[in-house]
């Protein structure tokens, strides 16, 4: 998947944005995260590392899960500049996505591996980090007619089965499945800077959906 040019956005996530005290408090994190880079095995050319994060960051004593990360360093350590951060798009890609295939040579992966280390991130809930889980079972099986405008009890018809499917999500998927708003994901971006790049911030790149991520984490 191919991530749309629309709403492209470009942006520095800067240390000196946030007050790091203030953010490292709020988050519950006190140390730099340690993280620990092995090949992915899925992604061809990439190393993968997992990132402990609050299910729901207003509780950050609370339910914890993972995010993978996936990392493809910098080609000569004498020239790196730092970390540039892409921002999945979407909602839905994200390592294998965004670094497999042709995506990878769409992403100019190995033109910013000449000065960066280039990161990306499976979203929470996406990929292998604690995907969303629904019951396949309960797929809606009545749609909305497209050849006359639907009457009110089509459009409940719809409603119910959309929403009973909706549910089974959430109960397989459990409290993370209320969690999952770029909002989260910003927090999410916070917490990889400091694992990353405590000093020095980020340079980080978003198309489609990955401009909301951008935006989120700025108005943060």
């Amino acid at each position: 998947m191919r991530c749309s040019t629309l709403g492209a956005i470009a942006l520095f996530l800067a240390a000196a944005a946030l007050n790091t005290a203030q953010s490292g408090a709020a988050l519950g994190q006190t140390t730099k995260p340690a993280l620990e880079w092995a090949p992915c095995g899925d992604v061809p050319d990439t190393e993968c590392a997992g990132l402990e994060v609050p299910v729901d960051y207003a509780k950050p004593n609370g339910a914890k899960f993972t995010l993978r990360l996936g990392r493809a360093p910098a080609v000569d350590p004498a020239k790196r500049k730092g970390v540039l951060l892409l921002l999945p798009g979407g909602p839905g890609p994200g390592i294998a996505e965004m670094m497999g295939g042709d995506e990878r040579k769409a992403q100019h992966v190995a033109d910013f591996q000449q000065q960066y280390d280039v990161v990306t991130w499976d979203p929470r809930g996406i990929g292998k980090s604690s995907p969303i889980r629904c019951d396949p079972n309960a797929a809606p099986k009545v749609e909305m007619p497209l050849d006359h405008k639907p009457t009110q009890a089509e459009f409940d018809a719809v409603a119910r089965a959309n929403a009973a499917f909706i549910q089974s999500c959430a109960d397989a998927s459990g409290e993370l499945f209320w969690h999952l708003s770029a909002k989260y994901t910003a927090q999410d971006i916070e917490r990889m800077r400091q694992a990353l790049s405590p000093d020095d911030g980020l340079l980080g790149y978003g198309g489609s959906y990955g401009s909301a991520y951008g935006a989120a984490y700025l108005e943060a």
